[in-house]
């Protein structure tokens, strides 16, 4: 018998890292009716999509998938205290020591009240070390570490 369980599109993927971590598994009774049940738990690994998505391509579709969270442009009506990811980030690095994506990630989800995909503050946070203003501490495509380039 083989059951399949829905994933969410937006589930982060497992990671494992210094101060944090991202693991999944399914429990599972076996029930035996007068007799001693059967317990196990069965870890299983999210991996990420093979194709990213632009930061902020507009989709057109009949039922639109979910989109990155938008980065605000200034303008003279917006109001003050909306700000870009990429300002929460560079707020959120401020302190000098590095951050991991989980945690950056935690961060922008924390002042926006939104999940932010890990692929999207990948991408932000390399084009943040492209324009000079982080610096990559740590190796590995997602196991990377950023921190303020002073």
């Amino acid at each position: 018998m083989m059951f399949r369980v829905p994933l969410s599109d937006n589930a982060p993927c497992t990671y494992a890292g210094v101060n944090s971590s991202i693991e999944y598994s399914i429990d599972v009774t076996l029930d035996i009716p007068h007799g001693s049940d059967y317990h196990f738990a069965i870890p299983f690994s999210v991996g990420l999509r093979s194709q990213q998505q632009p930061l902020t391509a507009p989709q057109v579709a009949a039922s639109p998938p979910p989109q990155p969270l938008p980065v605000p442009q200034a303008s003279a009506d917006q109001a003050p205290d909306v700000k870009s990811p990429e300002s929460i980030i560079l707020e959120g690095l401020s302190d000098g020591s590095p951050h991991d994506l989980v945690s950056i990630s935690s961060i922008l989800q924390e002042k926006t009240g939104k999940y932010q995909d890990i692929n999207q503050v990948h991408e932000m946070c390399e084009k943040l070390v492209a324009d000079g203003k982080l610096e990559r501490t740590g190796e590995g495509e997602f196991l990377a570490q950023y921190s303020m380039k002073w």
